[in-house]
């Protein structure tokens, strides 16, 4: 069995502050330089890994892995971006992998353990 827990404090970001208009053009105010942060990163992975019989003699060994990726199907900020719409300044998040995914694997290994 495994069991992985990711964290990460957001990355730095430049947000809008606000917006003004100067002869008749629509001026965007940004914050200082990476003065906010997008959330923070988490994550929990849970794997498991199931071995059939070693024997020595055995031609074929096969091993079966069963994980979940994303257990809490958390939607983590992977960015966020802004558009100017109607002269309205929205901010959105982009995520990646909001949902737990789940994967099955099979190895084999061919030949004898006895070397």
């Amino acid at each position: 069995m495994s069991f992985n827990f990711v964290y990460s404090t957001g990355r730095p970001i430049t947000l809008p502050a606000g917006v003004y208009f100067l002869d008749g053009y629509q001026v965007i105010h940004y914050s200082k330089r990476n003065e906010y942060r997008i959330p923070d990163y988490l994550r929990f992975d849970l794997s498991a890994k199931l071995e059939g019989n070693l024997s020595a003699k055995k031609a074929i060994h096969g091993t079966w892995i069963f994980s979940i990726y994303n257990l809490a199907g958390r939607k983590n900020a992977f960015s966020v971006y802004f558009t100017n719409e109607k002269n309205v300044v929205k901010g959105y998040k982009l995520s990646i992998f909001g949902a737990p995914i789940f994967s099955v694997t099979y190895k084999f290994k061919l030949g004898s353990y006895e070397e």
